[in-house]
């Protein structure tokens, strides 16, 4: 039995995958969704899972608490991921690979139009802390908070660098 723990509302369109994954390899599959990352984190505290979905930016305190092994490549097929999907600075974690993204998601700027008008196709995050669009842009808190990390590491006013956020010390 392969006991994969994920995101809430993937069940449906994952048990065609998993009944072709048993019929092919004999094993089955069972699947426990959660709603947010830090349930996620808690259930993988107290159940164990074969496979975990962490987000990748939550990648490096599972890695610190015990919760997730290094990924064997060669025993993944990883070499048959395009380069580009493999996000080598979030996953790969003192020298092992310890994620593979699996789901993609997306942060999106919501603003009005006639108060902030931003040209969709050049937004980008650091736009949430230009003085001209104060109060007028809103975005997913835990999106707001990692953009807030980089654009304080790019301005050279962290006291270390913001992956480091993820650590836990000593």
């Amino acid at each position: 039995m392969l006991k994969i723990l994920g995101w809430a509302g993937y069940e449906s369109g994952l048990s065609i995958a998993f009944d072709r994954f048993q019929n092919d390899t004999g094993i089955a599959a069972t699947y426990h969704g959660v709603p947010n990352q830090d349930e996620m984190h808690a259930v993988a505290q107290t159940r164990a899972f074969d496979v975990a979905c962490p987000t990748t930016d939550r990648l490096a305190s599972w890695v610190n608490s015990g919760l997730i092994g290094a990924l064997d490549e060669s025993r993944i097929g990883y070499n048959r991921i395009d380069p580009a999907f493999h996000a080598d600075a979030q996953t790969i974690i003192d020298g092992k690979r310890m994620g593979s993204p699996n789901i993609w998601g997306g942060a999106g700027i919501g603003h009005h139009p006639d108060l902030a008008p931003l040209d969709p196709n050049r937004a980008i995050l650091m736009d949430l802390f230009d003085p001209a669009y104060a109060g007028r842009l809103a975005m997913r808190e835990d999106t707001a908070f990692v953009a807030a990390g980089r654009a304080l590491e790019a301005l050279d006013q962290l006291p270390y660098p913001f992956d480091h956020s993820y650590n836990r010390p000593g």
